[in-house]
């Protein structure tokens, strides 16, 4: 869990310096250390419907893995931080995300999670990154033709079994959607 954080944390903070200014080896240090602290912590766990609808989107449109990731993350956190959800435990555990990158103060998990998915797309912004899959010169209907099969490799994906919320294809396939 302190791995994760502290990458985070050091994610937020340095990756718009490094991105903007290459040359600051400072930033791009950071920028190491948070990767190498990420990797140590999927290393001890498991990673959830991000990386499992990122290996079958990436592999049936070859989109790079880390762009794909970017793409889904603010739609994941909104799935699994859904206050609507009985269980609130990813929704806390987003509120305190949001806390450590600044994105409040709250303790509210639904004021949390819309937070962290605020901060998630204003690091988005600065890095210009693209939003959707259409973004990055796909096809919508083709994107949409292949719902479900991106739905049945997501569900098998060992990624996807961590996810703290169970997804159903139809959940998978409206996250698509809206990322189509």
């Amino acid at each position: 869990k302190a791995l994760v954080e502290y990458a985070i944390q050091l994610v937020f903070e340095y990756l718009p310096e490094a991105f903007s200014n290459g040359t600051n080896s400072y930033a791009r240090e950071q920028m190491h250390v948070a990767s190498c602290m990420a990797g140590m912590a999927f290393n001890l766990t498991n990673l959830g419907l991000n990386h499992g609808m990122a290996h079958a989107i990436g592999g049936r449109f070859h989109v790079p893995h880390g762009r794909i990731n970017a793409i889904l993350l603010p739609h994941i956190v909104a799935y699994n931080g859904d206050y609507q959800n009985k269980d609130l435990y990813a929704a806390k555990k987003y509120t305190r995300l949001a806390n450590i990158v600044k994105a409040t103060t709250s303790v509210n998990p639904r004021i949390g999670v819309a937070a962290l998915i605020r901060q998630i797309k204003h690091l988005q912004s600065t890095l210009k990154m693209p939003l959707t899959l259409t973004d990055c010169g796909f096809n919508r209907s083709e994107i949409m033709e292949s719902g479900d099969a991106i739905a049945k490799a997501a569900l098998a994906d060992a990624c996807t079994a961590a996810n703290p919320r169970i997804p159903t294809a139809d959940d998978i396939k409206n996250i698509l959607n809206q990322i189509a």
